[in-house]
């Protein structure tokens, strides 16, 4: 296969999956009102790293950035970038005008509806936390220099925005007229636009290979795993060793392995017990005792070893599990690929994770952070867990942590 088919064919299936990731995140928007769940943000981090060229992949992407962001929206101290002023919603109105640039008038208009009331929500938000301070330099960020240049109403908009900055009032009817479960209603109504409702091309391929085996005696106890995502590449004729790095280690493909080669693996067996007589035993030294015990642990973590115990398990939730898991083996031989975006998408720190951080900082002490990682169980490096520290110093959120926590102890 020549390499320009490889590329196609490896190309194909990110489209796949960037289809799927869209389909799970965009149900959890709606019914749920957040991303988190099942390792979303995750399963979107691993999609940064992948080159995609599709304008409709690429869109998606973007779509995908901004529910992020709008989930995190209600904290305006999040930074999605370390050394940025702007708070989520901020960095969200620079996503959706690049989202909206190239839309048909009808609908761009109705974009930049939500564009002026994505900015207004961005200075509201401050507002509700009584930090008015901050919510002047948002205002003035956001409505100067001819941000919202042009009409009379909006004009109008901004001195009713400039009144309630004067009086400090968290009770202002501007801040009280709607809430910010308004404000992602009304982001629901317009983004849907961008969002193909109908079954992602991974999750079709799921079902078929589930009523497959369940008509099928002979596959009946077989369960859909991240193998099948392989046996569609072998259909295709992608190399698993370039199209998929690494995959090979993933101990959830073990199972399907087995189950290829299972009459291969019974008459191995029947070898080894022939001439087990007649062959004298070797024992292991202790550093090989040591890897096959660390083999053993990982294999009852497998995806093979979770489907048995709850077999209740329906390949949607298999692969919406799975997946996510990609990035950490892909990122340790690949170097890092952006998508096509105003800054790197990163996964913001949540309330809840900084909570935990700040109370591992108090158990194992500063500057331990290989120490506060393996307690968190995080995929955050230890670099990232010391520049997350010096920006709760240097933002004043300390002060909020110490409050609730008490103080850390040098």
């Amino acid at each position: 296969m020549s390499t320009a088919d490889l590329d196609e064919k490896q190309q194909t299936v990110t489209r796949w999956i960037v289809e799927y990731a869209v389909f799970v995140v965009w149900n959890d928007f709606v019914k749920h009102k957040t991303v988190d769940r099942n390792n979303n943000r995750d399963l979107i981090q691993w999609i940064a790293g992948q080159i995609i060229t599709g304008k409709r992949e690429i869109q998606q992407s973007y779509l995908m950035s901004l529910l992020c962001r709008l989930n995190d929206g209600r904290n305006y101290m999040i930074r999605y970038n370390e050394d940025s002023i702007l708070t989520v919603l901020e960095d969200a109105a620079e996503v959706l005008q690049i989202l909206i640039k190239d839309i048909k008038p009808p609908l761009y208009k109705e974009g930049q509806d939500f564009l002026k009331a994505m900015r207004q929500e961005a200075v509201y938000v401050c507002c509700r936390a009584n930090n008015f301070d901050d919510a002047k330099e948002v205002f003035n960020r956001q409505f100067s220099s001819g941000a919202d240049k042009g009409a009379e109403d909006k004009e109008h908009n901004k001195q009713e925005i400039q009144k309630m900055l004067k009086t400090k009032n968290p009770q202002h009817h501007l801040l009280t007229s709607h809430e910010y479960d308004d404000f992602l209603l009304k982001a629901q109504n317009f983004l849907k636009h961008f969002v193909n409702t109908g079954k992602p091309s991974l999750l079709k391929m799921a079902e078929s290979r589930q009523d497959h085996t369940t008509a099928d005696p002979i596959c009946r106890d077989k369960r859909v795993n991240l193998g099948s995502l392989m046996k569609v590449c072998d259909e295709m004729g992608v190399s698993k060793e370039s199209s998929w790095p690494n995959f090979m280690e993933q101990r959830a493909l073990k199972e399907h392995l087995q189950q290829v080669n299972q009459e291969k693996k019974k008459q191995s067996n029947t070898n080894i017990n022939a001439n087990a007589a007649s062959t004298p035993t070797k024992e292991c030294s202790p550093k090989k005792r040591k890897h096959a015990a660390v083999d053993e642990s990982r294999m009852d973590t497998s995806l093979a070893s979770r489907v048995q115990e709850n077999s209740n398990l329906n390949p949607y939730v298999i692969l919406n599990a799975e997946l996510p898991q990609l990035q950490t083996k892909l990122n340790e031989k690949s170097p890092t690929k952006s998508l096509p975006s105003p800054g790197k998408l990163r996964n913001p720190w949540l309330e809840a994770e900084v909570n935990e951080f700040y109370q591992a900082v108090q158990i194992f002490g500063i500057g331990n952070w290989s120490r506060i990682k393996n307690a968190m169980r995080t995929y955050r490096t230890n670099v990232q867990l010391k520049d997350k520290w010096r920006t709760i110093l240097k933002t004043g959120e300390i002060n909020r942590l110490k409050k609730l926590f008490g103080d850390v102890k040098k």
